[in-house]
């Protein structure tokens, strides 16, 4: 996009945020944030892309033309369109497109905002615990990942042991539920206690 037509759709998404929340003098006009949303998606913003998405097609199942935008962003380096397919995949139960694009989210680290990092580890030890037999639990009428798989994405988050954590300088902040993940506690626990 040419420089004025950079400025014309931040322009444009300014204004439709503050419809969207009613910010300033603007009253909440969710009708009127999609209009200005449109006008600067038509100008290439990608975050108005995004967020048309998250307006016209919310939840976490998304339609297939939702997808194919979701997916085009994602190349682009959206780490958002990233976490929305995330949700998505999630919610059908495709695991190994979790597995990835946690991985994916996970390794942008400094780079997202700390909620959808939040997500997207506990998404990735919840597969890592709850889809593999061996820590007990039911796994019959689920897609089910081996031992190994299980102890490849463990592997992974390793990156957010203490030593590691200690050792490196880079320095995030990271919440997890403790009680969803107490399978996981248990069994490594002792090696992640400055994340909890």
């Amino acid at each position: 996009p040419q420089k004025n037509q950079s400025n014309a759709w931040g322009t444009f998404e300014k204004d439709a945020f503050e419809y969207l929340y009613g910010e300033g003098d603007k009253l909440k006009d969710s009708l009127k944030a999609i209009e200005l949303f449109k006008k600067a998606e038509k100008l290439g913003s990608r975050k108005a892309s995004i967020e048309l998405i998250k307006l016209k097609d919310g939840g976490s199942k998304k339609s297939n033309k939702s997808l194919k935008v979701l997916s085009a962003l994602r190349e682009e380096g959206e780490i958002e369109a990233s976490y929305l397919l995330l949700k998505h995949y999630s919610y059908q139960e495709e695991i190994e497109n979790c597995i990835k694009l946690s991985k994916e989210i996970i390794s942008k680290g400094k780079l997202i905002d700390v909620p959808i990092l939040e997500e997207s580890v506990f998404e990735l030890a919840k597969i890592a615990i709850y889809r593999c037999s061996e820590y007990g639990y039911d796994v019959e009428y689920i897609e089910q990942i081996s031992r190994q798989e299980s102890e490849s994405i463990i592997r992974f988050l390793e990156n957010f042991q203490d030593e590691n954590i200690e050792n490196s300088s880079d320095k995030i902040i990271l919440a997890i539920n403790l009680g969803t993940l107490s399978k996981f506690l248990e069994e490594h626990g002792s090696e992640y206690t400055h994340l909890f």
